[in-house]
């Protein structure tokens, strides 16, 4: 058994299309994954599934991050199995509108899934990650998180996409995977600290 084949990995957001191609990528690359899910238990669970049947190790785990009592029961519950070397803080969400039109919910709900379930997920985890003088953690964020716009095939046409992203199209999940794959791994061991965009050459 290799050495990453000890370490655990939690996904937030691990039901989601770019948390799922994480959760894939890092399975195969021999961590155990524990798939995260707040609305989408089902999906989370037939991840899990596919990730056994590909002959990788997965759980699935169920909470909401804004919610810092539940998130610390679930995740000391989580740790009586052995730390968590790897946290990929995925979660994320938004709820778009006009200032003007905004009401307090809207405001802050990307706000409270973002910031404050961050830390409600990964405070929790850093004394046993740190105990294991090894560890991980990957903060996943939107474009619109450094420019005033989202940027996804569900939102944008194709000829938008084109007019907007230097390099003529969407990105893939995988490829943000394969971001989240390299920086889980002993070869970035001296990376610390740094934010990489994975935008198409998005200013």
């Amino acid at each position: 058994m290799t050495e990453a084949a000890l370490r655990r990995a939690l996904v937030t957001g691990g039901s989601g299309d770019i948390g799922a191609a994480i959760c894939r990528r890092l399975a195969r690359d021999g961590l155990h994954v524990v798939v995260h899910a707040n609305r989408n238990l089902e999906r989370a669970k037939g991840l899990v599934a596919e990730v056994g049947n590909a002959g990788g190790s997965a759980e699935v785990i169920a909470f909401d991050v804004t919610q810092a009592q539940a998130t610390a029961e679930r995740l000391r519950t989580l740790l009586q199995a052995g730390p968590i070397q790897v946290l990929v803080s995925n979660a994320g969400g938004y709820r778009d509108a006009p200032m003007a039109g905004m009401n307090q919910a809207q405001w802050r709900y990307p706000i409270d899934v973002s910031l404050h379930g961050f830390f409600n997920v990964a405070q929790p985890l850093l004394l046993p990650m740190m105990a294991t003088r090894w560890g991980r953690i990957i903060a996943i964020s939107s474009v619109a998180g450094v420019i005033a716009g989202h940027i996804t095939t569900r939102e944008f046409a194709a000829d938008a996409i084109k007019r907007l992203v230097p390099m003529k199209r969407a990105g893939t999940p995988d490829e943000v995977a394969a971001l989240v794959a390299f920086l889980a791994s002993n070869d970035a061991a001296y990376i610390s600290g740094q934010i990489i965009s994975v935008n198409g050459g998005m200013a």
